[in-house]
């Protein structure tokens, strides 16, 4: 039987990684430094330099997550904070001029909670919520194994849903810890050995999250909710907090079903993303063959 050979990529701010998948298992990844203040083919030549130095002649298709807003279908980036140049590129007409295969792209939050989905946490899962926690807040949302990626790829921006005297995610990201002049990374430690300024402000932090989930479960009752992203090295710290604020819900259904989970895996954006050219191009085949 021939090997089914995939490329996904996650295109971030500060680095591209690119991992090639046979028979669904990473079996070799690559990063480079983005440069995102560069031109924008500049940024494309290191992302395919990246896909080259994985790239064999039996790549099926190529998935890519990208950090913005974004037409999933026509491969469209409609804004890009993080890599101004991209706006307005259209990313699957790039790279599909470069390797001719099939390419798809999405959200990376989106290809965040796909890849728990298929390979990690997610698995036993139908309906998923997927929320990363680093330097901004990130959401993705799975129903019945299916992305909800809504117009412009900008479903499961929870970050943006306004929260005491601002947003969501100047309290549930890597900006709440900035205003105690301090990072979840370098209070992480600090945790570990009992610091009660470090575990009050994790506490904090939890609370602030709960609430977010709180009002995600009332939106969408999701089966589980998968915290992922650097700051889930913390989740320890910050997980009781949560679930404070579940038992405090009136409603027991949500509190005896929905579960809240960390992410199990290191490469989960980079899985989702092959995962989306995986199940586009098995979905398409699927298709041909009815018609045949």
């Amino acid at each position: 039987m021939q090997d089914k050979v995939f490329i996904g990529v996650d295109i971030g701010g500060t680095n591209i990684i690119a991992g090639r998948l046979v028979n669904n298992i990473l079996v070799k990844k690559v990063a480079k430094s983005t440069g995102a203040g560069r031109p924008k083919q500049m940024i494309l030549e290191t992302l395919y330099n990246a896909i080259r130095e994985i790239w064999t002649n039996d790549v099926l298709g190529i998935g890519i997550g990208v950090p913005g807003f974004l037409d999933v279908k026509t491969g469209e980036i409609l804004q890009i904070n993080n890599i101004p140049s991209f706006s307005g590129l259209n990313l699957i007409k790039e790279v599909v001029r470069t390797f001719n295969v099939p390419v798809f792209i999405n959200n990376d939050a989106n290809c965040f909670v796909l890849g728990e989905s298929c390979f990690g946490a997610g698995i036993k899962y139908n309906n998923i919520i997927g929320i990363t926690l680093g330097t901004g807040l990130g959401g993705g949302i799975l129903n019945e194994g299916s992305i909800i990626s809504g117009i412009f790829g900008g479903a499961g921006e929870f970050g943006c849903i306004p929260y005491l005297d601002s947003n969501f995610e100047n309290y549930c990201s890597g900006k709440f810890f900035n205003k105690y002049g301090t990072t979840g990374k370098e209070l992480y430690p600090k945790a570990k050995t009992g610091d009660v300024f470090a575990l009050n402000t994790f506490r904090e932090f939890g609370k602030h999250l709960g609430n977010l989930i709180r009002e995600i479960m009332y939106f969408i009752a999701p089966e589980v909710i998968i915290i992922g992203g650097s700051i889930s090295k913390s989740y320890s710290y910050f997980n009781q907090a949560i679930l404070d604020s579940f038992n405090n819900l009136p409603e027991k259904h949500y509190r005896n079903n929905i579960n809240v989970i960390k992410a199990e895996l290191t490469d989960a954006a980079i899985l989702g993303a092959a995962a989306l050219a995986i199940n586009n191009i098995s979905s398409l085949n699927r298709h041909i063959e009815h018609s045949a």
